[in-house]
Order: C-alpha cells, then sequence, then structure tokens
C-alpha cells in the first residue's frame, strides 16, 4: 500500500476513533423502560454522582489526545488512548452491571410478596445498554486499530520485547 495511502488509513481510523468515544458523550447510553434513553450529563442529573463527570472529562481528553495524535502523526500514542478508552469503558461496564446487579436484589426485597412483582421485573429486565455506549467501545477499539496500523506500517513486531 503506498505511504500517503497508509497514513490517510491511519489517521482515518484515528479520527473515527476520537470521535466515536467523544460522541458516546452525548449519545445514549442506558436504555431504560418507561424513563426513555439516558446519556452521561441524565445521568449525572438522577444520581449526582461525580465519578460521572470523571468519565465524561476522561472521554473529552481521549478524544482530544487522539485527534491530535492523528492530526500531528504521533500514532504511537494512540496506544495509550486506546487502551484508557478500552479500560475506561470496561470498567465502567462492570461498575454498570455491578450497579444493575445491586438494584435487582433491592427490587427483589422492596416487591417481595407484592402481586404486581412480576411488572416490575419484566421492566427491570429490559433495562440495557445503548448506542453509545458501543460507540464508545467502537471508538477506543479504532484507536488501538490505527497504532496497530502503524506499527504493521513500519515493520515492526507486535509482541517483540
Amino acid at each position: 500500500m503506498p505511504r500517503t495511502t497508509q497514513s490517510n488509513l491511519k489517521t482515518m481510523l484515528a479520527a473515527a476513533g476520537a470521535l466515536g468515544v467523544l460522541a458516546g458523550l452525548y449519545a445514549p447510553l442506558v436504555r431504560i423502560p418507561l424513563g426513555g434513553e439516558q446519556n452521561l450529563f441524565s445521568i449525572y442529573r438522577l444520581q449526582h454522582d461525580p465519578s460521572v463527570i470523571w468519565v465524561a472529562l476522561i472521554c473529552v481528553v481521549l478524544g482530544a489526545a487522539a485527534l491530535g495524535a492523528a492530526a500531528l502523526g504521533r500514532y504511537r500514542w494512540l496506544w495509550v488512548t486506546g487502551f484508557f478508552g478500552l479500560s475506561a469503558w470496561i470498567v465502567g461496564y462492570l461498575r454498570w452491571r455491578d450497579a444493575l446487579a445491586e438494584s435487582a436484589a433491592h427490587m427483589q426485597a422492596q416487591l417481595a410478596g407484592n402481586p404486581f412483582a412480576w411488572f416490575a421485573q419484566g421492566m427491570f429486565d429490559q433495562v440495557q445498554l445503548d448506542w453509545g455506549a458501543y460507540a464508545m467501545l467502537t471508538g477506543a477499539a479504532l484507536m488501538l486499530a490505527a497504532a496497530i496500523a502503524h506499527e504493521l506500517h513500519r515493520g515492526r513486531a507486535l509482541l517483540s520485547p
């Protein structure tokens, strides 16, 4: 592949990854029945949890750093942004899953003996991640793909000591 095409591919992968992470800030992350779609800012308004603001700040920094690295041709920095983005997504997902399990246990205790518990359980079972969460995950993966493409283009072994 010619050098300009390879460089364009790396730049496009990095830019798409950065935009995916940044889009996740405003995109719906969680879909709740009867509650609609929730993005980071609406989740913060509901919970008043400062960790949500840290997640948003991390997304902005990672997205801006990846765009800057791509614009300056510093593709090795995409390893850092990609791994931090992927790590942040995994930690956020695990925290979300734990909070969901805790909420389910609390709901079961509160609805014990209630004849309409089946309806509440049915609604609760429909809570799911929305497309914004997957845009963030894909963005982090694309940043890593750009870093891998850079290493392969330079002829470096990915797992060399």
